[in-house]
């Protein structure tokens, strides 16, 4: 058997699947991909759903910045080029129904000259600044599944 790297990834956005659940914390490889994880995010909260109902949004509280994860795309490399975890989170929604899957994007700059993406169809706000790592739900082990 041979050990993978990884690390772990936070999910918010469980109370889409269960009331008053804030977030799930994954252990997962440098190449798990956005599909995987939210099958394992689904089988945390033993849904039967299908994750095609589901997608993995990048969201930063600071910046007013969103992106809808492709299917494709490795969270853990992604998490590893935020300048910071405080400020940025991965947020499993559900799909807006009659609405496809593969949606258009808005590619944009910022002030800084860096090109970013951005779903068209609005925004919706985590509230990621009320969440501290003092909170209990950071400190929780609970809230980890190993994999």
């Amino acid at each position: 058997m041979k050990m993978r790297r990884g690390g772990l990834v936070k999910v918010f956005g469980g109370s889409c699947l269960m009331a008053g659940s804030l977030y799930k914390s994954l252990l997962v490889s440098d190449r798990t991909c956005v599909a995987e994880l939210i099958q394992l995010v689904l089988h945390c909260y033993n849904s039967t759903e299908h994750q095609e109902k589901f997608s993995i949004y990048e969201i930063s509280c600071t910046k007013d910045y969103e992106r809808r994860l492709h299917l494709n795309e490795y969270p853990l490399q992604i998490q590893q080029e935020w300048p910071s975890n405080e400020h940025f989170a991965f947020q499993l929604r559900r799909n807006i129904e009659g609405i496809p899957r593969r949606l258009p994007w808005l590619q944009s700059h910022e002030p800084s000259g860096k090109a970013n993406l951005q779903w068209l169809y609005g925004r919706s706000s985590l509230g990621l600044h009320s969440l501290t790592e003092s909170d209990d739900a950071f400190n929780t082990y609970e809230n980890c599944f190993y994999i």
